[in-house]
């Protein structure tokens, strides 16, 4: 007993110093991240402004252009920064101890720009995840030479890289609990480590106070308060396994066209514009049936989630040409080699869903819609990238508390239908569950 207490103050200072190193990553980390990401959104949306000034071919002509280059350098200068950018998040954080070089920030970033304002469709958060786990990357390793005392443990860069995740996706979504939750729960299966979690959830939160005074994105919805009836409960139940169904078709879209442009073999380079081009006729398609408004709602800087759950509702028609464009073009461009996101596009699709799903059951109440909405979001989130409880959290924090029991129900179920799914590579499963030991039965 007198030796257990002996060790006490060694603890307490121990402790103590993990939270002052806690404090000084979140700090640093949430305040540069949230400036990329503002750089980010600001130079995708002048971009995209150049190019709509171009004229009425811009917006499908630029596109071309930019996957041209993007193809180019991508396989030329900077390999890494071709295609979702959440994959090398991952890999650089489950095999590399976190490190990102400087120049795959810089790369990513340019053929995130270039992707995205041209108007080609993908998201914004992928590419965050790496140029914002790269700053972190970054700042950890810098800590580690100027304090040697302080950040001499190696594990001190991957907890930066998850901290700069988690900032990036705090910016750009305004959900500082959720983002925390998906930067950890996006590395594992089936596991949340706490070690990840509290620091990332600081970084987070500073990354959300400089956003309100810097807004990198407004505020995505403006939900009514929902007050859950037995109909909007059959609503959430049938948009939850309809989109559960989508998204597992997504993710068998994606892995198909991936698969085909990692076999590609020369030019190398054509393979994005390949890409491009199947994503731009998309467009163009959706332009040509439902009006141009439909093929701008396709582009990664419209915001269309307002639309969605806008009192008024919007023509079922030009919802599903939105689900259906949405997925089929993030495919084709990010699976090609292009630099962008699926994160958002599967946010935008299980959205889509559940609003069609609550129109074709006869739902008019706005919070009734709202509510298949989240859900449909939740759903799609667990089902494609298997983050359940980062799924219920960020739409309870987008929509507000009335919505966390949909958001529970669409994560939950999706997640246990598709768990065995794996859209990306290097996950780390727990090594007491069965996904482990049938991975080392594999020799995996």
């Amino acid at each position: 007993m007198i030796d257990r207490l002996k060790r006490i103050p060694g603890v307490v200072a121990e402790q103590g110093l993990e939270v002052l190193r806690w404090c000084v990553l979140a700090v640093l980390i949430g305040a540069a991240v949230a400036l990329a990401m503002f750089v980010l959104v600001a130079e995708t949306g002048y971009l995209w402004g150049l190019v709509q000034a171009v004229g009425p071919w811009g917006p499908y002509v630029c596109p071309l252009l930019a996957a041209a280059i993007v193809g180019v350098t991508a396989y030329r200068l900077w390999p890494a920064s071709r295609g979702a950018g959440m994959p090398d998040y991952v890999y650089a954080v489950n095999t590399r101890q976190g490190y990102v070089h400087r120049w795959m920030i810089l790369g990513k970033l340019f053929a995130s720009v270039l992707t995205l304002g041209s108007g080609l469709v993908g998201g914004f958060i992928g590419p965050g995840a790496v140029i914002g786990g790269g700053l972190g990357a970054q700042i950890g390793r810098r800590l580690r030479w100027l304090f040697p005392r302080t950040f001499h443990r190696r594990r001190d860069v991957r907890l930066a890289t998850v901290c700069g995740c988690a900032a990036a996706v705090c910016a750009l979504l305004n959900a500082p609990i959720g983002a925390a939750i998906f930067a950890v729960e996006v590395l594992f299966v089936a596991s949340i480590h706490y070690e990840y979690f509290f620091p990332a959830a600081m970084a987070s939160a500073v990354a959300y106070g400089v956003t309100r005074l810097l807004p990198v994105l407004p505020d995505l919805v403006q939900a009514p308060v929902l007050t859950l009836t037995w109909p909007a409960f059959w609503v959430v139940l049938a948009t939850t396994a309809v989109v559960t169904l989508v998204g597992l078709w997504f993710v068998w879209l994606y892995q198909s066209v991936h698969a085909r442009a990692v076999r590609w073999r020369r030019p190398r380079w054509l393979g994005p514009l390949l890409g491009a081009t199947a994503g731009v006729a998309v467009v163009f398609l959706a332009a040509r049936c439902c009006g141009p408004e439909a093929g701008e709602r396709l582009r990664p800087t419209a915001l269309v989630l307002g639309w969605l759950t806008d009192p008024a509702a919007p023509a079922l028609a030009a919802v599903a040409v939105l689900a259906l464009g949405k997925a089929l073009a993030a495919a084709f461009v990010v699976g090609s080699g292009n630099s962008g996101g699926l994160t958002g596009p599967t946010i935008v699709i299980g959205a889509a869903g559940g609003v069609l799903v609550a129109g074709l059951l006869g739902a008019v109440d706005p919070a009734i819609r709202s509510a298949a909405c989240a859900a449909g979001i939740a759903a799609a989130l667990a089902a494609v990238l298997n983050v359940p409880i980062a799924a219920c959290v960020i739409v309870t924090e987008i929509f507000g508390i009335s919505y966390a029991v949909p958001a529970l129900i669409g994560s939950v179920i999706a997640y246990k239908t598709a768990k065995p799914v794996f859209l990306y590579e290097h996950v780390i499963a727990d090594p007491r569950s069965r996904f482990s030991r049938r991975r080392r039965r594999r020799g995996g």
